[in-house]
């Protein structure tokens, strides 16, 4: 009788794809804490496919940092060689793992720019990552500092050429000519055919990072397809032209940039806002409020505006205590650099013992009379893009009927008589 293992493929002469695909078969083995075992901190975070993960040489790690730069330096100290090299054991991984060519030049490019910009911590507690996904290739050798030389310590004629360039193309054509290693020759002459590519990644790179940021900390997520108009309008209202041949928002803002973490971009975006190193837009949205404290943001922002109401002070008068509140749980927050602490998420940027909670209690009493307000008054604001409210506030919608119905008359007399003023003593008195 014929067992149904023999239904199965016959093993091939070559065992090798099998053989690295078991690394992945073996997560079954796992303790209830692996890094694909669910749990609130890895769902939130996610994870990214092989071919993403990022691959550094073994040599980058003593360059790396634990936090921030201070602001008086622009990188860490990576050579235009070293920093190729990066970008080419990134395109190659891809590239052997089915990734097109240009999309993964535009990432292993846009990742050695970050690598030098000093987004990249060390050690990876550092990162606040769910999971390590980054891989250090310990057998790659420093094409600059084992070519410069020969065996006796002599100049090579590639270590000559290296000295005697006046800039980086110097040394990116020193190593054209006169390096060792011909597939790494190949792929800088392939770099040259991408020149628009490589210009608009360093012209942009921190921009691009910016709006990862900035959506994570409003959203949670790196990206998702929900997210494509807000980035979309994030980047429009920079004014600068889309990168060339951008491999489109999943990829830049997710795939390549995942196994960074995000306590690097957070403390890069808020450095780059001191050093004017961004655009102006990022500067406007820098205060929006972290994931999970938009019920109260949005709420806290509605009655600033609801104060200039003729009937403010009977609203007021009704529901004080759980104004006040709502205002000291907005100030408790503080700026926007240090609201993060509050983000649902802030592990991925703080330390644990630094996470704060927001009490969005008070704002959900308050959800009604600002979903209200804003249903009339603000429909065609930003804050009307808002849908934080709508859940709590469609529990009492007696509520927002009362008070659009009172502001809708408010408006109905103004425009008839033209001067609000007119109209406050009789709206505040009940007539």
């Amino acid at each position: 009788m014929a067992d149904v293992t023999d239904r199965l493929p016959i093993l091939p002469a070559d065992l090798t794809p099998i053989l690295q695909r078991l690394d992945r078969v073996a997560i079954i083995a796992q303790d209830s804490n692996g890094p694909a075992t669910y749990n609130v901190e890895s769902a939130a975070y996610g994870n990214i496919s092989n071919e993403f993960r990022l691959i550094i040489p073994n040599w980058v790690i003593p360059l790396l940092r634990n936090n921030a730069l201070p602001d008086n330096l622009m990188g860490i100290n990576i050579d235009i060689i070293q920093q190729t090299q990066v970008a080419y054991m990134n395109w190659r991984r891809m590239v052997e793992e089915n990734v097109a060519q240009d999309i993964a030049l535009w990432i292993a490019i846009y990742r050695a720019r970050l690598i030098k910009l000093g987004y990249l911590y060390h050690p990876a507690a550092s990162r606040k990552v769910g999971v390590n996904e980054v891989d250090v290739d310990a057998t790659v050798i420093d094409l600059m500092m084992n070519e410069l030389t020969d065996g006796d310590g002599n100049l090579t004629q590639f270590g000559n050429a290296f000295n005697a360039a006046r800039d980086d193309s110097g040394k990116l054509m020193a190593y054209v000519t006169f390096g060792n290693d011909n597939r790494f020759r190949r792929f800088i002459a392939y770099m040259s055919t991408k020149l628009e590519m490589v210009n608009d990644i360093v012209f942009t790179a921190e921009n691009i990072a910016a709006s990862t940021y900035l959506v994570f900390r409003q959203f949670g997520h790196h990206y998702t397809e929900s997210l494509r108009e807000k980035y979309t309008r994030i980047w429009a209202a920079t004014t600068l032209a889309e990168p060339a041949l951008f491999p489109g928002f999943d990829m830049a803002h997710r795939n390549a940039v995942h196994s960074f973490g995000l306590k690097s971009f957070h403390d890069n975006f808020y450095r780059n806002l001191r050093l004017n190193r961004l655009a102006e837009t990022f500067r406007d949205r820098s205060n929006v409020a972290p994931c999970g404290t938009a019920m109260t943001a949005t709420c806290y922002a509605t009655i600033q505006l609801m104060k200039a109401l003729p009937f403010w002070m009977n609203l007021y008068s009704a529901y004080s205590q759980q104004v006040d509140a709502l205002e000291n749980e907005y100030r408790k927050m503080g700026s926007g650099e240090e609201a993060i602490a509050f983000h649902k998420n802030a592990s991925f940027f703080v330390d644990e013992a630094q996470v704060m909670k927001i009490d969005n209690s008070f704002a959900a009493v308050l959800a009604p009379l600002a979903k209200g307000f804003i249903d009339v008054a603000g429909e065609k604001s930003d804050i009307a893009r808002q849908r934080t409210l709508d859940k709590r506030a469609s529990q009492n919608p007696v509520m927002i009927t009362m008070v659009s119905s009172v502001i809708t008359a408010i408006l109905d007399r103004v425009t008839e008589r033209g001067d609000i003023a007119s109209i406050a003593p009789s709206v505040t008195s009940g007539q």
